[in-house]
């Protein structure tokens, strides 16, 4: 390989954080995870999930629907979904939801769309949502998601150290035109 000359004022110092907007997002590849909670009540606690890198398509969006003029296309933002407890669980399925086209009012119809499935074809390896936090591998209805769209209520907060971070509100299906 040639020799490489790197310019890392072209570069971002990890992920920016957005202001606060809807977003359209394009869903990255899945990668598991674990970790250990570094504080507050769950403080040594084992957690783990599924992490997605998800890419802005547009926004962010005003009331009136118009695209913000400020540039933030092909921007990153960072989710996980974390699965060590029902509730991080249950807070989690509203990603899945959105990124396979349903609302929260349409959970149900999703779940009797999954049980569908695995009635007709149990071994269908397009139902698999095991993942491995050790290796990072996820099954084949997590890797679904990849290249799918949703739009993403984002908001700023701050951190014990007044450090922004970005948080995820509510995430929704891309309506249908």
């Amino acid at each position: 390989m040639a020799r490489y000359t790197a310019d890392p004022t072209k570069d971002t110092a990890g992920f920016p954080v957005l202001p606060k907007g809807d977003y359209r997002l394009s869903i990255g590849e899945p990668k598991a995870f674990k970790g250990e909670t570094k504080e507050g009540a769950n403080a040594g606690q084992e957690n783990y999930g599924i992490g997605f890198l998800c890419t802005v398509v547009e926004g962010p969006v005003d009331d009136a629907g118009s695209s913000s003029p400020v540039e933030y296309k092909a921007k990153k933002v960072y989710n996980r979904l974390y699965y060590h407890t029902q509730d991080s669980r249950n807070y989690s399925k509203g990603f899945i939801l959105a990124g396979f086209g349903f609302s929260l009012r349409e959970e149900d119809e999703f779940n009797k769309k999954i049980a569908e499935l695995r009635e007709q074809n149990p071994d269908d390896p397009a139902l698999d949502w095991s993942f491995d936090p050790d290796t990072g591998e996820c099954g084949e209805a997590w890797r679904a998601l990849t290249s799918r769209e949703i739009i993403a209520s984002l908001s700023v907060v701050k951190d014990k150290n007044e450090k922004e971070q970005q948080k995820w509100d509510v995430v929704r299906p891309v309506p249908v035109s």
